[in-house]
C-alpha cells in the first residue's frame, strides 16, 4: 500500500514539515505544567497546545479531540486527489482516550462518526482502540482492508489529547516523570505525555513517482502483564522478525522506536533490538520532542520518519545522553546521515500489544544483481528458493498477500499465480514495475506469451525474469 499524504499536528507545528525542521533543529515541545489535582508531587511534564493554538484550530460544535482529527484530516486531504464521497474510501480512526474526560463522554465510535459526517465521509468509520499501538495497529488494519479490496483508499488518523483523566492514569503506574524525559538512558525516569493529531492516506495506487510504500506489518501480543512489557521482549521480537524476514538488513536506514523513558519499556525493546539482529541499525525516538502522543504516536511517528529518510538524516534522540539498557542499540543524542530506503517502525503498549512496519521510499530502491530470495507456496507447504534473475532486481522482501481475483492489471505486478491454483510466486520484478506491484498476474501462461508484454515499460524486465522465475520453481 501507498502513502500519498500525510500531516503532524502539534504543538510544534501545523504540518509535517514544520514539525520535522523544528526537531531537526533540535526544539521539544515538552514543558512544565501544575498539578491538575492541586498537589505539587504531582506535577508533570507535557507536550500540550497553548491557549492561543487551541483558540484557533478549536471548530464549532466540536470538542477539542475532534478539533484536532478535523484539522489535521483537512490538511492532509489538501494534499491529494481523495474523493471522500465513495463508498471505496475509509475512515480509521486510533485513539486510546478520545473524548473520556468531557462532560458529554461520548464514545470514540460517537467522536469517530460526529468526525466523518463533518468531513464529509460516507463510509461507516472504523476505530482502533489498542493501547499505545493504536496508530501503527490502524495503519496495518488500513492495509489489510485495502489489500482485501475493500476500499481503494484509507484516511488514517491518529489522536489524543491530555486531561485530568490521562495524567492521572499514568501517574497512578508511578510512569511519569517530573523532569523532561531521556530516553534509553542511564538517568531514564519515566515519559511524559503529549497532544497530537496525525493523518495518513492510505492508496492501493501512488499518485507520484515518489512515494512511500507499506511492505509489511505484524501485530503481536506476548500476553505476558496488563501494564508491563515482557523481560524477554518476545512479542516486540517477534513482530520486527516477521516483518524483517529474508531482508537484507544493509537496506534498513533506520528503526523508529517507542522508546517512552521508563525503565521498562526502553529495556524491552533494546533487548528487541538486539534479539532481530538490528543493533547496527541507526536509532531513535521522537518522545523527547513531542512525549508520548498515545493514539497519534504511532503515525506520527512514522510520518516525521518518513521525512528524515527523504532528507538523508535520521533525527537525534532528544533526552538520551548515556546508554542505559542491556540490549545493544545504535541509538545517538544528534542527528545520523543515512542513505537507505528504507525503515522499521516498532511500537509497544500495555496489555503485552507489540506492533512493527516496513516502509520504504520507492524512489529510493536501490538494485541489486544477486540472487533474490522468492517465496513458493505449494499447497499447505511453504519454502524458499534461489533464483538468478537475467537481469537486476529489487532488493524487497515479498508480502503474504494475494490480491483479489477481481484484477485484470498487466504482469507489472509481483505477486504472480499459476494457471493451476496451486502455486504462488510473489517478487518484485524490476525498478520500473513497483508502481503496481500490488497487481496479480492471474494466468501464468497467458502473461508469459510475449503478444503480452507490450503494455510494459521498454525498460521493464518482467519478460525476462517470468521464465526465470518460472524455471526455478517448477524446473520447467
Amino acid at each position: 500500500m501507498f502513502i500519498i499524504a500525510d500531516n503532524v499536528l502539534s504543538p510544534l507545528g501545523e504540518t509535517t514539515a514544520d514539525n520535522y525542521q523544528a526537531i531537526r533543529r533540535g526544539c521539544s515541545s515538552l514543558k512544565h505544567y501544575t498539578s491538575l489535582s492541586g498537589r505539587p508531587e504531582d506535577d508533570y511534564v507535557a507536550s500540550q497546545f497553548s491557549q492561543a493554538q487551541r483558540e484557533k484550530l478549536m471548530l464549532e460544535e466540536m470538542t477539542w479531540f475532534e478539533s484536532l482529527v478535523c484539522q489535521s484530516v483537512r490538511r492532509t486531504l489538501s494534499q491529494c486527489q481523495t474523493d471522500v464521497t465513495t463508498d471505496k474510501t475509509l475512515f480509521v480512526l486510533s485513539t486510546t482516550k478520545a473524548n473520556i474526560d468531557t462532560s458529554t463522554s461520548q464514545s470514540p465510535a460517537e467522536s469517530a462518526s460526529r468526525i466523518a459526517a463533518l468531513l464529509g465521509i460516507k463510509t461507516p468509520p472504523l476505530v482502533v482502540c489498542n493501547a499505545c499501538i493504536s496508530g501503527v495497529s490502524a495503519i496495518i488494519t488500513a492495509q489489510r482492508l485495502l489489500q482485501a479490496g475493500f476500499y481503494d483508499t484509507a484516511i488514517v488518523a491518529g489522536c489524543d489529547v491530555i486531561s485530568h483523566f490521562v495524567v492521572s492514569g499514568f501517574q497512578s503506574l508511578k510512569a511519569l516523570s517530573q523532569q523532561l524525559c531521556r530516553p534509553f538512558d542511564i538517568e531514564r525516569l519515566g515519559l511524559n505525555l503529549g497532544e497530537a493529531a496525525a493523518t495518513i492516506i492510505l492508496s492501493n495506487r501512488p499518485q507520484s513517482d515518489k512515494h512511500w510504500a507499506i511492505l509489511r506489518g505484524a501485530v503481536r501480543n506476548d500476553a505476558y502483564h496488563i501494564s508491563s512489557p515482557s523481560p524477554k521482549a518476545a512479542g516486540c521480537t517477534s513482530a520486527i522478525q516477521y516483518v524483517t524476514d529474508g531482508i537484507d538488513k544493509t537496506t534498513l536506514g533506520a528503526v523508529n522506536v517507542h522508546g517512552t523513558a521508563t525503565m521498562y519499556n526502553d529495556q524491552m525493546e533494546s533487548r528487541a533490538i538486539e534479539a532481530s539482529g538490528l543493533s547496527a541499525i541507526p536509532a531513535n525516538t521522537l518522545k523527547g520532542a513531542l512525549g508520548h502522543t498515545l493514539g497519534a504516536s504511532g503515525i506520527l511517528e512514522t510520518i516525521i520518519t518518513m521525512h528524515s529518510i527523504e532528507h538523508g538524516t535520521l533525527l537525534p534522540t532528544i533526552g538520551f545522553s548515556e546508554i542505559g539498557v542491556s540490549g545493544r542499540i545504535n541509538i545517538s543524542s544528534h542527528a545520523v546521515a543515512i542513505s537507505q530506503p528504507s525503515f522499521v517502525k516498532i511500537i509497544s503498549g500495555f496489555g503485552g500489544n507489540n506492533a512493527a512496519m516496513l516502509c520504504q521510499h520507492t524512489s529510493r530502491f536501490k538494485v541489486q544483481s544477486s540472487l533474490t530470495k522468492v517465496r513458493a507456496t505449494q499447497g499447505s507447504m511453504t519454502k524458499f528458493k534461489d533464483f538468478s534473475p537475467s537481469s537486476s532486481s529489487i532488493n524487497h522482501h515479498p508480502s503474504d498477500f494475494t490480491p483479489p481475483t477481481t484484477s485484470t492489471s498487466p504482469p507489472s505486478a509481483r505477486a504472480l499465480t499459476a494457471s493451476h491454483g496451486m502455486l504462488k510466486l510473489q517478487a518484485a520484478c524490476s525498478l520500473h514495475c513497483i508502481n503496481a506491484m500490488s497487481a496479480p498476474i492471474r494466468d501464468f501462461t497467458r502473461w508469459t506469451d510475449s503478444a503480452n508484454w507490450d503494455s510494459l515499460p521498454a525498460s521493464c524486465s518482467c519478460p525476462k525474469n517470468i521464465p526465470a522465475m518460472s524455471h526455478a520453481l517448477t524446473g520447467q
